[in-house]
Order: C-alpha cells, then structure tokens, then sequence
C-alpha cells in the first residue's frame, strides 16, 4: 500500500510534539505538506482499485 507509512508515524508525531510549544519553523511546513502529499497519493491509489 503506502511504503511512507513508518516515516509517516514518526513525522506526525515530530508535528504534534512541536505544535505542543506552538513552534512552527518552515521544516514543520514541509513535514506537513509531505504528509498531505502521502495522504492524496494513499487516496489515488485506493480509487485506481476500485
């Protein structure tokens, strides 16, 4: 399925353990676009199965 999946885990919870100190530098941005990205990629490939 999604071969991102175990740096997905760990890239969210890096996000939400900084968002605890509301610090939000460019590299939590791209982390987060990353993991946005991973998620419509997961999407694409569900809806090209059915």
């Amino acid at each position: 399925m999604l071969q991102h999946d175990p740096d997905l885990v760990v890239h969210v919870d890096n996000y939400l353990h900084l968002r605890q100190f509301n610090v939000l530098t460019l590299k939590d941005v791209a982390m987060f676009m990353e993991i946005i990205m991973y998620i419509f990629v997961y999407l694409r490939q569900l809806c090209k199965l059915r």
